[in-house]
């Protein structure tokens, strides 16, 4: 992977990014159709401060590879990818993963947060959601 192509990975995971306000107390079952979404995804969900980590493994996290981060605050779930540039070929190598592999996992793990999202759309004051095709 040259400079370039990690450039390239990383502003298409930093435009990565969704927004939910919802209207009514649906938090709850949010975050248990986040956590179901995610597991039959094939990722993991870690407990955060403010939310989740969620990865493959957390070697990834140790790593400092990027991974999906969410966060809750009242009726507000934010999801983001943390360090979306820290896309580093030997950190990479050591987790087992080519760029566009962890690339097109992340992706897919984003469109199962977006097709849980679309479902509260009922729910919702704003939804915004930025996932490249």
């Amino acid at each position: 992977m040259t400079y370039h192509e990690s450039s390239d990975y990383g502003k298409l995971l930093e435009s990565m990014r969704a927004l939910i306000i919802l209207k009514r107390n649906k938090m709850k079952e949010l975050k248990k159709q986040i956590k179901t979404a995610v597991e039959e995804a094939g990722f993991h969900v870690f407990l955060r401060a403010e939310g989740y980590a969620l990865m493959k493994d957390e070697s990834v996290g140790i790593l400092g590879l990027p991974h999906i981060r969410v966060a809750f605050a009242e009726n507000v779930c934010s999801i983001w990818i943390r360090d979306p540039y820290s896309l580093k070929l030997d950190l990479l190598n050591i987790a087992g993963y080519s760029p566009r592999k962890y690339y097109e996992e992340i992706l897919n793990v984003m469109k199962k947060l977006k097709e849980v999202l679309e479902g509260f759309k009922k729910y919702a004051e704003i939804v915004s959601i930025s996932i490249p095709e």
